[in-house]
């Protein structure tokens, strides 16, 4: 067989099976662009026409979903009847300490960021109050509800843009969530939440990998301000049990895999790590000579007296009859709810999608029309009550769904691989994880007990966490490993080696940019510069730079199982 022929059947192969797959592994809902099939000379790199996207025009999508989730009363009360299960109780108190965390780290910042008017009580009804009714009226109920690194950099921003401009933040805010909510229900109605269909895993995984760095940054910030606001002695204490934190989590995590302890207590620790490991470094905190080293703890009133302002009403409203909110103001909180209706369709979007792929085996299926108006609902709620908006978190929401399944691991092309199977779709635990959040309003004295550095450990756990399993750090991985120890997977099979190297030095450089932009002053249109990565992906590096970002190397990338070698199928249909 001549070089010519194995370049064309190594392409054939590839086309085939791309066009034969279910959707992509980050792309529970679309099937990967599928590449018209080109005879090459030798050298040259594939060549493949992009399929137009099509979307169906008006509000067809909403009612599918609607037909097949809510208003399919079997699925819907098996939705909740399935959830009486001893994993499901598990997965609610590991999703509640998930969200909790993050909760009372930017409770505590946010804080001091925004002078006293929004804080840790307003976030943990944030999450708590968008978590039951996202229980309660979500397609896709796995989903979980919380704050974000993303939004808390949004809102910082836009605090210091209200200020300099002399307009009062909460109510102005407000005015920004009804835009935002407003644009949700027409995207949804309108059919244009088709364009998630090009969002692929290239992408989402450099989303997920700027979601990992947030809490990764945000740890290592709180940690070098111990040394700058702390004794020596408190601050030296409060790394170690920072570290000591995040390390016992990532161990426990990968319990199952233990040759130790029984088969239900490896469950066990896998299942409660985080609650586990907060006891644990609490209670060391309290021991002896670390006791007097006097670490920082959580500063939070005793007990919880309300929300600390009146929302968008009081914006209308005012004191003495007097509206705070100018008109011009409501009409110009429209830019700024644009740039969040960005940032959340994209980030809830690929959340959803990232807690749904092939992989996790859901019999279910999906929800992104309907839920979206959902979302729509959560953030015009969350303005006109005069706290943060939430939507769906990473890494929670996918760890969620982890903690539901039955959990094995194979080698697969010599990486480890996580298989799934038996996942409890239920609606039990999302709603306890945001009854659990409401109920810590009245935990504050046992809240004020946790040191600081815990939670920054949880956070460095939480960012390890994002990093496991994408395909991204695999391929980082490759590029300071020797050509021998390589292992087998399809995109070394198919893409050369050069061209694998290149655009995982893209991504990389993609993610470090943007984080860049959310440390910069610039920050408030960070989510511009996220939305902007599927045109790159779609338009300019193939149409650019085809022999080294062309459709056939790129889908190789975003192709079902990644991290396998792709099954031979000689020609399309």
């Amino acid at each position: 067989m001549t070089a010519t022929t194995q370049n064309s059947v190594a392409q054939n192969d590839l086309e085939g099976a791309l066009d034969n797959a279910q959707p992509a592994q980050y792309n529970a809902k679309a099937s990967v662009n599928k590449p018209n099939a080109t005879t090459t000379n030798e050298g040259d790199a594939p060549s493949n026409v992009r399929q137009p996207l099509k979307i169906v025009w008006g509000w067809s999508g909403v009612k599918t979903d609607l037909k097949n989730r809510i208003l399919n009363k079997k699925s819907y009360l098996s939705d909740w009847t399935d959830g009486f299960h001893w994993r499901v109780l598990a997965a609610a108190v590991f999703t509640f300490l998930a969200s909790i965390a993050p909760v009372l780290t930017f409770g505590e910042n946010f804080l001091r960021d925004t002078n006293g008017a929004m804080g840790t009580a307003e976030l943990i009804l944030a999450t708590a109050i968008p978590g039951v009714i996202g229980a309660l009226l979500n397609g896709q109920c796995l989903l979980i509800v919380g704050v974000t690194g993303p939004t808390m950099v949004f809102y910082t921003s836009m605090y210091k843009i209200c200020d300099s401009m002399g307009m009062p933040f909460v109510p102005f805010m407000g005015c920004v969530c009804l835009w935002t909510g407003l644009q949700f229900v027409v995207i949804a109605c309108s059919g244009l939440s088709e364009l998630i269909e090009i969002v692929t895993r290239f992408t989402n995984e450099i989303f997920a990998c700027l979601i990992a760095i947030i809490y990764l940054s945000i740890a290592v910030d709180e940690m070098i301000n111990q040394y700058e606001d702390s004794p020596l002695a408190a601050a030296s204490t409060s790394v170690l049990l920072s570290f000591g934190t995040a390390w016992l989590c990532l161990e426990l995590h990968f319990a199952r895999d233990w040759r130790i302890l029984t088969p239900p207590t490896r469950e066990f620790l896998a299942s409660y790590n985080t609650f586990i490991c907060t006891l644990i470094f609490t209670g060391m905190s309290y021991w002896g000579k670390l006791e007097e080293a006097g670490v920082k703890r959580l500063q939070i009133p005793e007990t919880w007296s309300g929300i600390s302002n009146d929302g968008l009403a009081g914006g209308i409203t005012g004191k003495n009859g007097q509206p705070v909110l100018e008109v011009w103001h409501v009409f110009f909180a429209f830019v700024p709810g644009f740039v969040l209706m960005l940032l959340y369709f994209f980030d809830h979007q690929v959340c959803a999608l990232l807690s749904q792929p092939k992989e996790f085996n859901l019999k279910k299926p999906s929800s992104y029309h309907w839920d979206l108006i959902v979302l729509g609902i959560n953030v015009a709620v969350a303005g006109i009550l005069g706290i943060p908006p939430t939507n769906c978190v990473l890494p929670q929401s996918p760890m969620h769904v982890r903690a539901l399944a039955d959990v094995r691991t194979e080698m697969v092309g010599g990486i480890r691989t996580e298989r799934y199977s038996d996942v409890y779709e239920n609606r039990v635990s999302p709603m306890l994880q945001a009854l659990f959040c409401a109920a810590s309003l009245a935990a504050f004295p046992i809240l004020r007990a946790v040191p600081l550095s815990v939670l920054h450990g949880l956070f460095i756990y939480y960012g390890f966490a994002t990093f496991h399993g994408l395909q991204l750090v695999e391929r980082a991985k490759l590029l300071i490993t020797p050509k021998d120890m390589r292992p087998k997977n399809q995109y070394l099979h198919y893409v050369p080696y050069d061209s694998v190297a290149y655009i995982t030095l893209l991504q990389l450089f993609m993610v470090a940019l943007i984080f860049g932009v959310t440390r910069s002053p610039a920050s408030s249109v960070f989510p511009v510069f996220i939305v902007m990565l599927v045109p790159l992906r779609r338009y300019l590096l193939p149409g650019c730079f085809p022999k080294v970002f062309s459709n056939f190397y790129l889908n190789a990338f975003d192709s079902p199982t990644a991290s396998e070698e792709m099954p031979a199928q000689n020609s399309k249909a």
